[in-house]
């Protein structure tokens, strides 16, 4: 629904009632009928106006329109359609107009899409663009997104589209949104140095070449809905759907990463400097097709996984789940590792630890398709297991706090088949 603003008393005495059509931080809406976002030039605004008189003014896109109201107690209501759909409405607003003084107030509106600016950028000044369905056949999107430079941006996608050249988002912060999908026909598709990319919706369709789909190298990236999906790093780099590093941060809240392939770390590479955290979501169907890590390769990087799932990923060799490695740290406090393989000879269905990488885990399961069975379908053909410790000095250790009992030796391989289901403040340690 739009909010209308700043309506008080307001004085007749010859002067007029104005509305303006305008961006407003106080305006919300929620979308009766039609695509939850639209370009403002698409919607069609009526004014309604009960009272003294009957009030019905129509104002097309932006703009601004002068109401001449009669003294007396007056109900406005704005309803914006697009097309012959009913888009959003506002409540009822009632408006006081005085004989004589002065004008003491404005009503003001905001486009549709307002929601938004308070959604990702705390009610910052924000523009918007939409691609249509029609621009689809043009590098309109590539060109505007890669034009970007500092301020905050909603980008809205229908249709299907094409971006054949890496853009790099340097310094703007992009709220990318709509039904639509993206096509990657050239390296990256994205690399984030800076600034933030948010995604809301449209789904990132890889191709295949000498690089993973989303780079995040110094900036931000925010998973919220849509897909990142379908794509091969052919190159012996690491990294398939999203690669972070270099002090770089990706938050995971929903949508999905599936379909990857890499030589190791699948679906994510979370490399030195770089933090990823999971607080919903899936990370499914990925592969290391010739190495480690099918879904999650926490190669240095911090990986802290609070929610969401991560599931029927493979890898040939290591960590079919997710593969911990060269001092990485996976600190696991909810959500779901399951269903994950390595192939013959490999280690780690789930989890596999190795070459200096630590293991917290004080909540969630890691578990096959068959809980609580010897060899479950987090499965590893030459050690079956659920949880896998390389050798190395340290000693896995489980218990409150992750202290009070060990289990395997210190300098040996350690290994858990069974499902690991932590309730109740017990934690396991690797280190």
């Amino acid at each position: 629904m739009f909010v209308l603003s700043s309506c008080g008393n307001l004085t007749d005495g010859g002067t007029t009632l104005t509305l303006l059509l305008s961006e407003g931080k106080s305006v919300t809406y929620t979308p009766l009928s039609g695509p939850g976002v639209v370009d403002i030039s698409q919607l069609t605004y009526i004014i309604h106006g009960s009272g003294p008189g009957i009030l019905s003014k129509t104002v097309q896109g932006g703009g601004s329109i002068t109401l001449s109201l009669v003294p007396g107690n007056w109900t406005i209501q704005v309803t914006a359609k697009y097309g012959d759909m009913l888009y959003a409405e506002s409540e009822p607003q009632s408006v006081n107009v005085q004989a004589g003084g002065n004008n003491a107030a404005a009503i003001t509106i905001g486009p549709a899409w307002s929601a938004g600016n308070t959604e990702d950028f705390g009610g910052d000044p924000v523009e918007y663009k939409y691609f249509s369905a029609s621009d689809a056949a043009t590098s309109a999107l590539e060109s505007y997104i890669g034009g970007l430079t500092s301020g905050n941006y909603v980008v809205i996608v229908d249709g299907t589209h094409t971006i054949g050249t890496t853009v790099n988002i340097g310094g703007g912060n992009i709220s990318l949104r709509g039904p639509g999908n993206i096509n990657c026909t050239g390296g990256s598709m994205f690399t984030i140095p800076g600034g933030e990319l948010i995604l809301r919706g449209p789904t990132l369709q890889g191709g295949s070449n000498g690089n993973p789909l989303v780079q995040v190298t110094g900036g931000t990236l925010t998973l919220r809905e849509g897909a990142i999906k379908g794509h091969t790093n052919t190159s012996t780099t690491f990294g398939g759907g999203v690669s972070v590093s270099n002090t770089s941060i990706f938050n995971m809240y929903g949508g999905s990463i599936d379909n990857n392939h890499a030589d190791s770390g699948g679906g994510v590479l979370v490399s030195a400097g770089g933090t990823f955290t999971m607080y919903g979501g899936t990370i499914s169907d990925n592969k290391a097709t010739t190495g480690s890590a099918g879904g999650v390769f926490v190669y240095g990087g911090i990986f802290t996984m609070n929610g969401g799932s991560i599931s029927s990923n493979t890898a040939v060799n290591l960590g079919g789940g997710a593969y911990v490695y060269s001092n990485g740290i996976f600190t696991m406090n909810d959500g779901d590792i399951s269903g994950n393989t390595v192939g013959g000879g490999g280690r780690g269905g789930g989890v596999n630890i190795a070459g200096g990488g630590k293991f917290k885990m004080s909540g969630g399961i890691i578990s096959g398709s068959v809980p609580y069975t010897y060899y479950p379908a987090n499965t590893a053909p030459g050690v079956d297991s659920a949880l896998f410790k390389e050798s190395g000095t340290s000693t896995a250790t489980w218990g409150p706090g992750g202290a009070g009992n060990n289990f395997g030796t210190p300098g040996a391989d350690t290994y858990i088949d069974n499902t690991i289901h932590i309730i109740g403040g017990v934690q396991i340690t690797t280190w």
